[in-house]
């Protein structure tokens, strides 16, 4: 077999409640030395079931290979062909759906966060019709009659087997309504807002992703303040943290107070963060419009903020805090997708972020009514043109933009 970065231990995971288990292995096909195949692990399976069929014995593909194509000679007809390709295969089943290829897809762009853009050849029963459905989704262009599969789009929910919403955020949304508008009136605020939606029930998972470097499942829920166990972790995070330890109350009691109150806040959620199910972080996220920070910075109709807490030194070096900052970022821009711009407090900031925002965060510092803070802001643009999931990234955002 020609060389490769995949190996008989690469694996991918559901996010939850699903957690199903695939790991890659060679192609039983003798006569096709350079695919691989997906074998399901019968024995990793979460809660729940998907709707939809991912997998089938059937399909083959390849792992994405550089076409030696300098940009200096490349077809003005063909701009995509510098991207590597991979050919995906499968026989004697015209059962194949966008759904099968899109686990394939799952496959290549976890295990090469870096990817940009591949070319992919589908090479079977129904392949136009599946290229055509890519298409449609605007997961994928078509250039020369390959579909070019863009990683910003990937990660943004397009073609998702869920359908109405991406499968990192399992509770689903409804059509976006109408806008109603109303005013938030404070002794320090007075804005005029989009109504928001209700918050999700306490103690609900909203956002869930498989960390292949770390082998953990990274997940988002609601914290419910009823739960001794939610109160207890937030009242150590507080007491551990550099930032908010003056914040708030210093006794069991006052902290539930404090998250009761958040609980009842409409522009605020209150969530916590865990790796396989370890409590690890504290955070708040909340419409940036109606809140301080709104009064003194440009916020827009869906725009969010966010603050938080790390609570176990364990989950404070680089790569578990790379991880938390850009899974929280990604779930604020899939719960909505009017979301143009995350603007983080500073405050806790650079506890939470630390060094990991990788110049793509811009800082300003703002006064609030209440104390002076770094802001951080990040556009969706950038975001998803960087897709800085695992904590390496080698492109500045003038240079993602320039490919935009």
């Amino acid at each position: 077999m020609s060389s490769s970065t995949w190996s008989r231990d690469t694996k991918i995971c559901l996010p939850y409640p699903y957690l199903t288990r695939y790991r890659l292995h060679p192609s039983r096909n003798a006569h096709d030395n350079e695919a691989f195949q997906l074998s399901k692990e019968e024995d990793f399976a979460g809660d729940a079931s998907l709707p939809v069929e991912l997998h089938d014995d059937s399909i083959t593909f390849t792992e994405p290979k550089s076409n030696d194509v300098s940009r200096a000679n490349i077809n003005p007809k063909r701009s995509f062909q510098h991207y590597p390709t991979s050919v995906c295969t499968w026989q004697y089943t015209e059962n194949i759906t966008i759904n099968h290829i899109w686990l394939v897809i799952y496959m290549i762009f976890t295990t090469k966060p870096d990817l940009e853009a591949f070319q992919l050849k589908l090479m079977g029963p129904g392949g136009d019709s599946i290229a055509e459905d890519l298409r449609q989704t605007m997961l994928a262009i078509t250039s020369n009659g390959d579909s070019v599969i863009f990683r910003n789009a990937f990660w943004q929910g397009c073609a998702s087997p869920l359908i109405n919403h991406s499968i990192w955020t399992p509770i689903g949304k409804r059509p976006l309504p109408y806008l109603n508008y109303v005013t938030t009136s404070t002794p320090t605020i007075r804005r005029t807002h989009p109504l928001r939606p209700p918050n999700p029930a306490p103690g609900s998972v909203v956002y869930s992703r498989y960390i292949p470097t770390l082998d953990k499942t990274f997940s988002l829920l609601v914290l419910d303040h009823q739960e001794p166990t939610h109160v207890e972790f937030y009242h150590y995070t507080k007491k551990s943290s550099s930032t908010h330890a003056e914040l708030y109350g210093d006794s069991l009691e006052e902290d539930y107070e404090y998250l009761r109150r958040q609980s009842e806040d409409p522009h605020k959620m209150t969530l916590l963060g865990q790796f396989d199910g370890t409590l690890f972080g504290y955070f708040e996220v909340f419409w940036a419009k109606e809140d301080s920070l709104g009064v003194v910075t440009d916020a827009g109709d869906f725009d969010r903020g966010f603050s938080g807490s790390v609570g176990y030194s364990a989950f404070k070096s680089r790569r578990w805090l790379q991880v938390c900052w850009s899974s929280l970022l990604h779930y604020m821009f899939l719960d909505d997708p009017r979301t143009e711009d995350t603007l983080g407090e500073g405050s806790m900031g650079h506890e939470l972020l630390g060094d990991t925002s990788f110049e793509i965060l811009q800082d300003e510092v703002v006064e609030l009514p209440d104390r002076q803070i770094t802001l951080t802001r990040c556009s969706r643009e950038v975001f998803f043109g960087l897709c800085p999931f695992d904590g390496h990234i080698e492109r500045t955002p003038l240079q993602v933009i320039s490919h935009l």
